[in-house]
């Protein structure tokens, strides 16, 4: 067996732990083993933090960060709570009666960690007040000692001579990997930042909620957590894209072919081709369509990439994420290729659309598609069916009501009613009017749904009443 340090023997004192029988012990010792586990427990992590202080300090830990990262990468534990440890190690070492009486077990490892926080505040007024700190540590509760440690560093800080201003908290934020290639975060943020992140986000998270509501397939289903984190991603990706300008793109060795929107390609009857300047030589050549006022339409293959005139065009086209429901604007907006440009899709404004963030993963991922009718896109599912939904508007009085948004020009699918394209039907009625039967359907007054429908409209037409002015 493995002699561990100051001549504990580890192997034979966890053999000792293992063969006792929880089930099997006197029930009328019950309260008085467990005093002593309690007890015993105080004294092991006592051990543990001074022996994790003393790695710390003389260690070779070299292989990772820190010690408590070496600890938690091989021992699978918290790397915070090792940190902790390291630093009530170091209390002990420096007040050596608590750490007396925290090896025997008298004084939990709560006590200890606020008496860190005295030694972390006032190192040398914690060494010389030592005696009175142990002394109401063994008389109080940990909760109370907490209480009476706050106390006392305020004191200190009242009584020093000059004393030094504490260093106001700041915001922090640590990313931790996971085991599937993803980030874990985690940190503190002050009270202005947090109200300024709380802003944002719940801006962010109320428009995605609306989304769900309007029958927004990229976002239904998620539970709030999952679209405050999409909110706080389509932030991030806001803040990172930027306008694209001439500069950004490498021309200097390109030479344009420019081809007029009402010209052909090929030259007229008779006419000889131009010769081409002695700078083919060496450079690459393109192909791009302008119009009379000079505006880039079309800048062929050569490139996925959007110039500014093509971006612009597009932009005052759309005006806005081109999904059904989404008023996200341009400056949250890819441009999107409705032909992808590995498949032969051209880099021009009749083969762009804008999309935000979200609407361009979610096509990318579900293989939706999106399409041209009158020069307007139109999104269509994977089986080509135009999608459109029904977005929520306040009118003028304050009323709520639905408005059909993107709605179908093509001819309506057989067997749907009223004209109605399957995903209109809800268009231009009020919510009472969409939850009432079909013609033919059943009026059972019976229906325990519709009991319940009208036991809570009656219970909001009562609280609107009585909370309304006279």
């Amino acid at each position: 067996m493995a002699e561990g340090g100051g001549g504990l023997d580890i192997d034979a004192f966890i053999d000792a732990l293992c063969v006792i029988d929880a089930a099997a012990l006197d029930r009328s010792r019950l309260g008085e083993l467990a005093l002593e586990a309690t007890r015993l427990s105080n004294a092991v992590l006592a051990y543990a933090s001074m022996v994790h202080d003393a790695f710390d300090r003389e260690g070779d830990w070299s292989e990772a960060t820190s010690s408590a990262r070496w600890v938690a990468n091989r021992t699978g534990s918290d790397p915070r709570v090792i940190a902790g440890r390291v630093r009530d190690g170091a209390t002990l070492r420096l007040l050596p009666r608590a750490a007396t009486l925290a090896r025997t077990g008298h004084l939990s490892s709560d006590h200890v960690r606020s008496l860190t926080g005295c030694v972390a505040a006032h190192p040398d007024a914690a060494v010389r007040d030592e005696d009175v700190l142990v002394t109401r540590a063994l008389a109080a509760p940990a909760s109370v000692f907490r209480t009476i440690v706050r106390r006392w560093i305020d004191e200190t800080d009242a009584d020093a001579d000059q004393v030094e201003p504490r260093p106001k908290p700041v915001s922090e934020l640590s990313l931790t990997d996971t085991a599937d290639g993803g980030r874990r975060p985690g940190g503190y943020f002050t009270a202005e930042d947090a109200a300024l992140l709380d802003a944002a986000l719940d801006a962010g998270v109320d428009r995605l909620l609306r989304a769900a509501h309007d029958g927004d397939p990229a976002v239904a289903g998620k539970p709030v957590s999952a679209l405050r984190a999409q909110a706080l991603l389509d932030l991030i990706a806001q803040s990172m894209r930027r306008e694209p300008s001439d500069r950004s793109v490498p021309d200097r060795y390109r030479v344009p072919v420019i081809v007029p929107a009402e010209a052909h390609c090929s030259p007229p009857d008779g006419a000889q081709p131009t010769e081409p300047p002695v700078a083919w030589c060496d450079s690459t050549m393109f192909r791009a369509v302008i119009d009379a006022k000079g505006t880039v339409l079309d800048i062929g293959r050569d490139t996925p990439r959007w110039s500014t005139p093509i971006r612009r065009a597009i932009t005052l086209r759309d005006g806005h994420c081109v999904f059904p429901g989404c008023d996200r604007p341009p400056s949250w907006c890819d441009v999107h290729h409705c032909q992808p440009w590995e498949h032969g899709g051209h880099t021009k404004v009749d083969n762009g659309a804008l999309l935000c963030r979200s609407h361009h993963t979610f096509l990318h991922a579900n293989r939706w598609t999106i399409t041209f009718h009158e020069r307007k896109p139109q999104v269509r599912r994977p089986d080509g069916s135009l999608f459109t939904i029904a977005r929520l508007q306040t009118d003028a009085l304050g009323l709520t009501h639905d408005s059909p948004v993107a709605a179908s020009p093509a001819a309506d699918p057989p067997g749907t009613p009223d004209g109605l394209a399957r995903d209109d039907r809800s268009a231009g009625f009020s919510r009472e009017q969409r939850r009432a039967p079909a013609p033919g359907a059943s009026h059972d007054a019976s229906d325990p749904r519709r009991r319940r429908r009208r036991r809570r409209a009656r219970r909001r037409a009562s609280g609107t009443s009585a909370t309304a002015p006279l």
